[in-house]
């Protein structure tokens, strides 16, 4: 049976409940310094990743945008390139009429 990060001691504790949650005015300095300092290293790591899926959606989306407009580039030249036939086509037919 797999471990879950919080079980492997990895990360905090103890999960919050009654009997472990206490107010910051009743811990000593240096135990409060040391919650304070797991916390604020917790949140750096957040905050990094947080940026990094942030960083992720953003290139996604510009890959997504870039592919819609080569898509829109190429059926334009497409377009352009018929309608040039076309006309070619349309002249052609004119001067064999003569």
């Amino acid at each position: 049976m797999r471990q879950t990060a919080n079980e492997q001691g990895k990360i905090g504790g103890d999960t919050m409940n009654e009997q472990n949650l206490k107010p910051f005015g009743t811990w000593d300095a240096e135990e409060h310094r040391k919650v304070s300092a797991m916390g604020g290293k917790a949140s750096g790591i957040a905050r990094r990743r947080k940026a990094a899926i942030r960083y992720l959606c953003n290139r996604a989306a510009m890959l997504n945008a870039l592919d819609d407009e080569m898509k829109r580039l190429e059926y334009n030249e497409r377009k352009r390139v018929q309608r040039a036939a076309n006309r070619a086509k349309k002249m052609g037919k004119g001067q064999s009429d003569i």
